[in-house]
């Protein structure tokens, strides 16, 4: 995996978390078909850019974005 593969994966994911909105690491992986090690790898690079909020609970771990509204798309 390279740095360029780990910046199309977290594309990818973002992609995901604005159509969808907060979604589980599983939900991620079904939405993507991403392996666990991407999802996990992207996540990082997101969360590296401030563009992510984890969230954790007990039995499981969320992911949305963050100020979604500040976003502009051209």
């Amino acid at each position: 995996m390279t740095i360029n593969d780990i910046g199309n994966y977290a594309g990818i994911i973002w992609g995901a978390l604005v159509r969808k909105g907060l979604m589980s690491i599983q939900e991620i992986g079904e939405q993507t078909r991403l392996t666990e090690d991407s999802i996990y790898a992207a996540l990082g690079w997101l969360s590296r850019e401030g563009k992510i909020r984890i969230n954790y609970y007990s039995d499981f771990v969320s992911v949305e974005l963050k100020n979604m509204s500040t976003e502009v798309f051209f």
